[in-house]
């Protein structure tokens, strides 16, 4: 931890990370797959030489800080959703469980979702298996000092709940499924399964005057040409625009963007790519046609 430094504010908190082997082994693969359901996403930010992790807070609560004004059902509700983010976490192996902040103050909540967010502090690499174990009693031991420092601490339900947190023998995995099974009568219903729905992404232009367009199709094809029945046609009719300029599509959860030979090159992030391979796009993109200019954003699952 000695080569990543925090740094926050109201609005965000961030990490500047000080090893280029732990931005590119840990930091970047969180980052570019975008996915992971109850993780507070970062962006890359390059400032005075130094590779920053910012992540916005702004628009969540802290849990902690709010447990003695929830109503026992949020309260219970949130509590409940940390096993399900960590289930995740652990089924998507985005990043290793350890790499997970447990620091009070990075457990955040959504109000309107009732669920609660993480931030991914990945500063530690090559860490023994057998730490999962210890990251996992630690976990428990945090959601035990939620109830205990709660308003609630002598409820029926909360009490079953710390009972089971203190039983050394019950994992989180064993406590996300009573939850499934409705043992503590509030939290999650069913698990939903994240790989087999289909993100959302849309273009928003950045520099015209043009709509949002949404990636409905698994073939999008931008330019002035007709679509066929299984594309998708961004049509700008902008000077240097082509009339099949480039060709974005959706495999495999993942989108991917080629230039179609055209005369004013295609650009991802100001970078001209080659017309004769696809690269990758993620949430955050900056795709360029010629002179008109896009962002890639994610809008939720289908």
């Amino acid at each position: 931890m000695d080569k990543v430094r925090e740094i926050q504010n109201e609005n965000y908190m961030g990490f500047i990370i000080e090893d280029a082997n732990m931005l590119l082994s840990n930091v970047l693969p969180i980052i570019e797959k975008g996915t992971t359901p109850g993780i507070i996403k970062g962006y890359l930010l390059k400032q005075n030489g130094k590779e920053k992790i910012i992540y916005n807070v702004n628009s969540f609560r802290n849990f902690y800080s709010d447990i003695r004004i929830m109503d026992e059902e949020t309260f219970i509700r949130v509590l409940l959703s940390i096993p399900e983010v960590f289930h995740h976490i652990a089924v998507d192996t985005v990043f290793p469980l350890e790499c997970i902040s447990l620091d009070f103050r990075h457990f955040f909540y959504d109000p309107a979702e009732r669920k609660i967010m993480t931030l991914a502090i990945p500063a530690t690499t090559g860490l023994d298996p057998n730490k999962r174990r210890i990251c996992e009693n630690n976990i428990k031991f945090m959601m035990q000092r939620y109830i205990s420092d709660s308003i609630f601490v002598n409820s029926q339900r909360c009490l079953a709940i710390y009972k089971d947190l203190a039983d050394e023998n019950i994992s989180l995995e064993d406590l996300y499924r009573n939850i499934l099974a409705g043992k503590y009568g509030a939290g999650i219903s069913k698990e939903r399964d994240y790989s087999a729905l289909r993100p959302v992404f849309k273009l928003v232009p950045s520099n015209v005057a043009n709509p949002v367009f949404l990636i409905n199709k698994e073939k999008l094809i931008v330019g002035r040409s007709k679509a066929s029945e299984t594309e998708e046609l961004l049509v700008l009719n902008v000077q240097g625009i082509s009339r099949e300029h480039s060709e974005i599509v959706f495999q495999n959860g993942q989108l991917f963007i080629k230039d179609l030979v055209s005369t004013n090159g295609t650009f991802v992030n100001d970078i001209k790519i080659f017309s004769d391979q696809y690269i990758p796009l993620k949430a955050g993109d900056r795709v360029r046609f010629s002179n008109v200019e896009y962002e890639v954003q994610f809008i939720t699952y289908e």
